[in-house]
């Protein structure tokens, strides 16, 4: 059949387009005379005229017959040329090999499958089925209602996170016929899941993956795929029927294929729209379909049947169940690599991944294939009209309401769609109104909604086990669904008490989960998600927007007066929700208006996605100005910074902190920085770890003392760094701490002296001693750093100079901060020669060591300060026996008593005492007995 197959394209290639369509409009009165199967006219016409398909259907209805009735209509449009050329290469050469039934099968649903007919396809359009194909998650286990129910409430992340736990209990397609528990392997099989979860695109993967022997080659000989939605149970249909509406080659083989029954898969696709008339049961108990699942036909076969969880019932009544499995989605890696297969260019696919992982609403919804479906749909729309995705990214409520008439469209049966949408959001907005998020079979009856029939589109059912019965329970495909549709409830049916009560109630901390029911009803008077309503036939919602908008102003004042001061992290989230109310409704007239009343935005301590971000951005930029924007601590990366940091100057103070930033994004951002014309004043502080900066941004247009900080951050950094700030901003401080290098110090040195301004102090945490020595030459042999303070730090050393601009002079100080450093720095202070030497955590020897290095050399020092734990009085025996000492001034401070200190003034044969506090100027001192025997001999 295959040569017949390769004849037949040859022979139409030398048609013309005219030539091919006469030829076409022959077949009919061709097959006809020859009494072949009739090809319908809807099957050619769905061929969009390629030889290909026409020659496909040819050979398969028509079987060798194809070569008269191609004959025949290749004369009838006068092209008698190609009649022998034809004739003789289709010759059946004599003794032609019986006909492989099988392998004509494969062939036909390999061709059939290895496309797919997406929801939004054209007429004769067609995609590749593996270029959309992603595994998903099946697990071999009934989930409990307590992990239902925590899927159900958690959002974004956390959704994410809870999902994983299916990796441990999750199996793949060629193994759902495999032995469980060391059982025998299972006849028939089930696999549940809701609508849109993507039951029939796992059976498309198994009827291909079959016809490409790729699995269950040692299992079925053949596997029938019956869409339960075509079959009609009330039909006296036989197995001979049944069988033949899978293919046209099996009409002369259906014998041959029964003659090994255990070699047999039915696959019954959606059982749950599979009708089950009330009447005419003998038909019902005659139907091919009825006897199969029964199995009083061919009982040795195996059966595979997907299902809606609420037609579970019915199909344990009729069927016996070997083996359960359920379809829970994608998980994380799945909804990465459906975005990246989704997009010919990977980078756009990994984009639009970060975009829809930092919206936890739409991220909750991504384990539904459909979801992640519609999403790369809009981007791409996008895209096509030359936008970024990031600058019209679709709202929740968009994309949500895409879900829901994509459903409607293509899995839901019920013709009143309207009435339908109308119980079902009553449902979802009386399960909110008394926090309920699971559902008895009673109370959707209350509501009109048929448990079990076509109108549970929207919702899932779970079975468990309480006491000696077994219950089942229903709910929403995810909170956010449930929140959407009271939030369509609201807006088309609630009375007006109903709806003023559920908004004044948001407002309350207590029930600010209602807050995301508004932020859907703002989405729905959306103009956007008003076209989509219109395509459902739905009335227009306009009337709520003076209602929302009249609560909005209300929401403010609350904001503003009523909102607890106690909980700063609670207001926070409560302005981010308002502000995401505007984004919701998109309407910029009022967004302006609104944006009028936030003259301060502080979400510090708010964990921002990028969709948080994008919202704040929207609203700045609808405002003339923002007083103070604080961002700081709100766990902001890359992609969130470069979102927020165009509107940056729109605010007059700036708080904001990234906790993990690449150098380039750092880079590009200075950079930003330098450009901007507003800000005088600028507080930044930047670390480094792991490769990766970390930084906390203060700025305003107020003219205050900038200042730099570097933490542990590479000379390359740091120099690019300080290269785009301090020509813009001068820096009056800067500082550099943990294992500063001589090369940025040097670095530091090039940038300010080519710079018009010197920073009054610079401070340095070098490391090692060696290097604190080799930094104090850089900075000492450089003239400009001779006229500014700075200060040397390395692990209890302390090297200060400070220079006092109005007199013109200058000293330094050496600060020891434990005795055990002073052995191995006493060189500092004969190289240093400070003019004050401070000793904290002294004792007598480490004393005595310094001063016979003060002996040696020959400087003034001007004070020795001294604190220390042991006695004083034996410190005070130390320094008066000691000549120098005596000619010099020193202080004495000891732990234990604090606010007084001892003083030494110089050539003075006594010491005195000091307070450091004003209160303890006229109170006895506790000291005075170690100073009246402190003498100075």
């Amino acid at each position: 059949m295959e040569d017949l197959k390769d004849c037949l394209l040859r022979v139409m290639e030398e048609l013309t387009k005219e030539e091919l369509k006469r030829f076409i409009n022959k077949l009919d009165a061709a097959e006809r005379r020859h009494q072949c199967q009739h090809i319908p006219l809807g099957r050619l016409e769905r061929t969009g005229n390629d030889i290909g398909d026409i020659a496909h259907l040819m050979v398969g209805h028509y079987g060798h017959k194809a070569i008269n009735v191609t004959l025949d209509s290749l004369e009838e449009i006068g092209r008698k040329d190609l009649l022998k050329r034809f004739g003789d290469a289709c010759r059946v050469p004599e003794g032609r090999q019986e006909t492989d039934y099988k392998k004509l099968y494969k062939e036909e649903i390999k061709h059939l499958y290895k496309q797919i007919k997406e929801y939004n396809c054209l007429p004769f359009e067609r995609v590749a089925f593996n270029s959309r194909y992603i595994k998903l998650t099946i697990i071999n286990k009934r989930q409990q209602l307590q992990e239902k129910q925590s899927e159900l409430e958690a959002t974004g992340h956390d959704h994410v996170c809870l999902m994983k736990k299916h990796k441990d209990s999750k199996i793949t397609i060629k193994h759902i016929f495999s032995d469980t528990e060391n059982k025998e392997e299972p006849k028939t099989v089930v696999i549940q899941g809701p609508a849109g979860i993507g039951k029939t695109f796992t059976i498309h993967k198994i009827m291909l993956d079959w016809s490409s022997d790729e699995i269950f080659q040692d299992r079925f000989d053949y596997v029938f795929h019956l869409r339960c939605r075509e079959l009609k149970i009330s039909d006296h249909e036989n197995l001979d029927n049944l069988i033949s509406r899978c293919s046209t080659h099996l009409q002369d083989a259906v014998k041959e294929v029964l003659s090994k029954p255990e070699r047999l898969l039915f696959i019954f696709d959606g059982f749950d729209e599979l009708s089950f008339p009330s009447s005419e049961a003998m038909a019902r108990e005659s139907s091919a379909v009825t006897l199969l699942l029964k199995r009083k036909i061919i009982p040795e076969a195996s059966m595979l049947i997907t299902t809606r969880p609420t037609a579970l019932e019915v199909l344990d009544m009729v069927v016996k169940i070997d083996h359960y499995n359920e379809i829970v989605g994608f998980l994380e890696d799945d909804i990465q690599k459906y975005f990246l297969k989704s997009f010919q260019d990977q980078e756009k696919g990994l984009r639009v991944f970060q975009i829809i992982k930092g919206n936890s609403v739409i991220l909750s919804m991504c384990f539904v294939p459909m979801v992640c479906w519609i999403i790369c749909l809009l981007m791409k729309e996008n895209a096509e009209d030359g936008e970024d995705f990031l600058t019209r990214v679709s709202t929740s409520s968009q994309i949500l309401l895409h879900f829901i008439h994509t459903l409607l469209q293509h899995h839901c049966g019920t013709s009143e769609k309207v009435d339908f949408l109308q119980n079902i959001s009553r449902l979802a907005f009386q399960g909110i109104k008394e926090g309920k998020k699971i559902f008895t079979e009673e109370e959707l009856w209350e509501v009109s909604i048929s448990a079990t029939g076509k109108e549970s589109t929207f919702l899932n059912k779970t079975f468990f086990k309480r006491g000696p019965n077994a219950k089942a329970v229903y709910h929403f495909l995810h909170l956010s669904v449930q929140e959407f549709f009271a939030a369509m409830h609201c807006a088309s049916q609630a009375s007006s008490e109903e709806t003023e009560k559920l908004l004044y109630d948001s407002l309350k901390p207590e029930h600010r989960n209602l807050l995301h029911v508004v932020r859907f009803q703002f989405g729905l008077i959306n103009e956007t998600s008003q076209e989509i309503l219109k395509d459902l036939k739905m009335f227009s919602f306009n009337h709520m927007k003076v209602t929302l908008q009249s609560w909005f102003s209300t929401a403010v004042k609350w904001y503003k007066e009523k909102y607890p001061m106690a909980s700063y992290c609670g207001k926070s989230q409560f302005l981010l929700q308002l502000m995401h109310c505007l984004y919701e409704m998109q309407d910029a007239e009022f967004v302006t208006r609104a944006m009028k009343w936030f003259h301060q935005i502080h979400l510090s301590w708010c964990n921002l996605n990028r969709i948080d971000c994008l919202v704040v951005k929207y609203c700045i930029e609808y405002s003339d100005s923002v007083q103070y924007l604080d961002v700081w601590n709100c766990n902001l990366d890359d992609e969130k910074l470069k979102i927020l940091w165009e509107v940056l100057p729109k605010c007059q103070f700036v708080r904001l902190g990234v906790e993990t930033l690449s150098k380039r994004t750092m880079e590009l951002f200075c950079e930003n920085l330098a450009l901007k014309k507003r800000d005088q004043y600028l507080n930044l502080i930047i670390s480094e770890k792991e490769d990766m900066l970390s930084f906390l941004l203060e700025a305003t247009a107020r003219v205050y003392k900038s200042s730099l900080f570097f933490s542990n951050v590479s000379n390359a950094v740091m120099e690019q760094i300080c290269k785009s700030i301090i020509p813009k901003y001068k820096p009056t401080n800067i500082r550099l701490c943990c294992a500063t290098g001589e090369e940025q110090v040097k670095s530091i040195v090039d940038i300010l002296r080519n710079e018009n301004y010197s920073p009054s102090f610079l401070r340095l945490e070098t490391c090692s001693l060696e290097s604190l020595e080799n930094v104090h030459s850089i900075l000492s042999e450089e003239q400009k750093m001779r006229n500014i303070s700075w200060e040397l730090m390395y692990r209890g050393v302390n090297i200060l100079y400070e220079v006092d601009q109005e007199a013109m002079t200058s000293k330094t100080r050496v600060h020891f901060t434990d005795a055990d450093i002073i052995k191995n720095c006493l060189q500092l202070i004969v190289r240093f020669k400070p003019t004050e030497i401070y000793l904290e955590n002294i004792h007598d020897e480490a004393l005595q060591t310094v001063i016979k290095a003060l002996n040696n050399e020959d400087f003034i020092l001007t004070c020795l300060k001294i604190h220390t734990k042991s006695s004083v009085e034996s410190i005070c025996c130390i320094l008066s026996g000691d000549e120098k000492m005596r000619s010099m001034r020193w202080e004495i401070s000891q732990s234990g008593y604090p606010g007084t200190i001892l003083v030494h003034d110089p050539g003075s044969p006594t010491v005195r005492e000091q307070s450091t506090c004003p209160h303890n100027i006229n109170e006895p001192s506790s000291q005075q007995r170690i100073k009246n025997r402190c003498k100075i001999s």
